[in-house]
């Protein structure tokens, strides 16, 4: 399939941008990631969940992704860190549809205008940590954090211009329906879920205080309340997983006491 794809993903590398300063002789930790991306691509519907009926050819889309999340603990001691963090994403895409061909006066099959069909996703992600830290070398650390997340996510999807949408009553005569799909013209799908997660990490020290950090989630216990239409979905899962194309990589930095989390 042909893709013509434009990405341009910048995770200001806040992601594990470790902050420690010490205030009344008390201790703080401060992370944060911000990312971002933009595509642009031909694809086949592949994502779309219901339907209206287009042709099942490559069409264009384009998605525009942002996202952000803080992090903010107290060091409880010389190793553990416990704190509060908050995610939010939100994702855009438009897939540019060819609509449903309609019979003529003269009988043969008129190509109306692309309807543009939208997909919109907010998800908020509040969550409670505990952060276990321990120095290796002047030059490595390695770190544990597990903790509960508790998401709300809306997924909105909608025909952008309703004077082109043309209502999927009946596939016109002599087409095959297995050459369409059908997308409805509106929908509104809500998630709530609850996440157990363990994530490791590794702290390299290019000097005292500034470093690269590599982390990723390596279990996740998820239970999920689906709400779309007039149906309810409730699930449970848990994966396990050590790909090293989950591993994200930050930057970070100490500040105040030497005597951080990471001490013998």
């Amino acid at each position: 399939m042909h893709k013509i794809v434009v990405a341009l993903t910048a995770i200001f590398t806040f992601l594990s941008l470790n902050i420690f300063s010490q205030i009344e002789n008390k201790r703080f930790y401060l992370d944060g990631n911000i990312s971002f991306s933009k595509e642009n691509s031909l694809k086949t519907y592949d994502d779309l969940s219901d339907f209206y009926y287009v042709p099942q050819d490559d069409e264009f889309f384009k998605k525009n992704e942002f996202g952000f999340s803080p992090n903010i603990g107290y060091i409880l001691c010389k190793n553990f860190i416990v704190g509060v963090g908050f995610k939010y994403h939100q994702k855009h895409i438009i897939y540019t549809l060819q609509n449903t061909p309609t019979p003529s006066t003269s009988g043969f099959l008129e190509n109306p205008i692309p309807v543009e069909y939208e997909v919109v996703s907010k998800q908020m992600v509040p969550s409670v940590f505990v952060k276990y830290v321990k120095k290796i070398n002047n030059f490595i650390n390695i770190g544990i954090k597990t903790g509960v997340a508790y998401g709300i996510e809306n997924v909105n999807e909608n025909v952008i211009d309703n004077d082109n949408y043309i209502e999927p009553n009946i596939i016109p005569s002599g087409i095959n329906e297995n050459n369409y799909v059908i997308l409805a013209p509106n929908r509104n799908t809500n998630t709530k879920q609850l996440n157990i997660f363990l994530s490791p990490e590794v702290q390299l020290m290019l000097t005292k205080n500034i470093g690269v950090q590599l982390n990723f989630n390596m279990f996740n216990y998820t239970i999920t309340k689906t709400e779309k239409l007039s149906t309810t979905e409730n699930t449970k899962d848990y994966d396990f997983n050590l790909n090293p194309s989950n591993w994200v990589m930050g930057v970070l930095f100490y500040f105040g006491d030497k005597k951080s989390a990471t001490n013998d």
